[in-house]
């Protein structure tokens, strides 16, 4: 997720929130890796306790405006279930929206499962 995309959402939902936050994310952090420090510029730091917390509250709009009758996350991951056409415009909705926020789909962890409703007969 893109950083500004963040600040930008606090600024505007949560004002007395926004100094906190761009504290934490408004510029770049370093990361020692041995000798080298690695720049930190996208997404949450991974061991901040707000991140989880700030990733959540920026994607919400996203997944509050799905229709599948069934709309399960944590986090990053999402399972929609329901009529097929349904999910599929959520997913479609999902793709066409993850880039907004800086986010991209990892196709070679996307499942999909059909689920075939068996009809039962009574012989009389």
């Amino acid at each position: 997720m893109n950083r500004d995309i963040i600040l930008n959402f606090f600024l505007e939902n949560f004002s007395e929130a926004y100094y906190y936050i761009l504290q934490s994310y408004g510029t770049p952090s370093f990361l020692a890796f041995g000798e080298n420090n690695i720049h930190s510029q996208r997404g949450v730091q991974q061991g901040d306790p707000l991140g989880p917390f700030l990733f959540s509250l920026v994607i919400q709009p996203l997944i509050s405006s799905l229709t599948s009758q069934f709309n399960a996350w944590y986090l990053d991951d999402g399972t929609l279930a329901g009529p097929p056409s349904v999910v599929e415009n959520d997913f479609i909705k999902i793709f066409e929206n993850s880039h907004e926020l800086g986010l991209e789909l990892n196709f070679s962890k996307c499942e999909l499962f059909f689920s075939i409703t068996s009809l039962w007969f009574q012989i009389v």
